[in-house]
């Protein structure tokens, strides 16, 4: 991995190295961005048999200070703590954190204070998903989808499926109708991990106005019409049979019919159909 770099770093790939601290970055406190860091892990032994102590902390960041921004991080690891970020401060934004395998309930995020903001920390299916996957000594992230995040509705964080386009394949780019469409806030980044334009108003659920997306990629079209719940671009009575059959329970919360994200399918998501469909 990276040890000590305190420049700009991007448009690289980290992969599959082994450090005790910190498997990708260690002590990296520049500017972070547009990276794959992917398949590191932190791992190290010291003593002699029978006394071997394993160690290994942060899989993908170890100490890293600086500005952390559109990066992927996947498939990262850690023996101990913090298989995505071990004691990082700074600014970690719009980052998509995927399937980094955490052992006995070890966090992904560990004594972090950091600003948190705009990133997607999931874990899919992984037999193996922490408890928090922001542990209690970090800061309070904001706008992040988190899975399982019970935490306080004023930080505006989220825990729905993001619905990437391939995640087993590792395409997290954004489908139509995810949650993570204009439901960051405004961070300053004017460009995703591909280079496309931020603030691209991708639904017309948050109205006239467009908000970053949550994660490395901002989806870039088509725009999305809420209300066009079967995704053929128009509001026509297929809509409708899509929600009818989605509030019966044929589907699940995180069904095109979740209009707003609440993880129910209800009025209010019936009240958001009509109103795209008389304006």
């Amino acid at each position: 991995g990276l040890l000590r770099c305190g420049g700009v770093i991007e448009d690289n790939q980290i992969l599959g190295n082994v450090d005790p601290y910190g498997g990708g970055l260690s002590d990296c406190d520049g500017t972070i961005r547009r990276n794959l860091i992917a398949d590191n892990f932190a791992f190290g032994a010291f003593g002699t048999f029978p006394h071997l102590e394993l160690i290994g902390r942060g899989g993908a960041f170890y100490e890293c200070d600086g500005l952390i921004e559109n990066n992927v991080i996947v498939g990262n690891e850690a023996e101990e703590d913090g298989s995505g970020f071990y004691l990082c401060d700074g600014t970690i934004r719009n980052n998509t954190i995927v399937n980094n395998p955490t052992k006995d309930g070890q966090s992904v995020f560990y004594i972090c204070h950091a600003n948190i903001s705009n990133n997607i920390v999931y874990q899919g299916e992984n037999e193996s998903i922490a408890d928090p996957l922001v542990d209690a000594q970090s800061y309070v992230p904001f706008l992040c989808l988190i899975q399982g995040f019970e935490g306080e509705d004023s930080t505006g964080n989220f825990d729905l499926p993001p619905l990437f386009v391939d995640e087993s394949g590792r395409d997290f780019h954004l489908q139509p109708h995810s949650p993570c469409i204009d439901h960051g806030g405004g961070s300053g980044v004017t460009e995703d991990y591909e280079g496309n334009p931020r603030e691209v108003d991708g639904t017309s659920l948050q109205g006239e106005f467009s908000q970053n997306d949550v994660g490395a990629y901002e989806y870039q079209g088509p725009y999305i019409q809420a209300g066009d719940l079967s995704g053929n671009g128009l509001l026509d009575p297929l809509d409708l049979f899509v929600f009818q059959k989605d509030w019966l329970g044929v589907t699940n919360a995180s069904a095109p019919a979740n209009v707003n994200w609440d993880e129910r399918i209800d009025s209010l998501d019936l009240l958001i159909l009509m109103r795209e469909w008389l304006e």
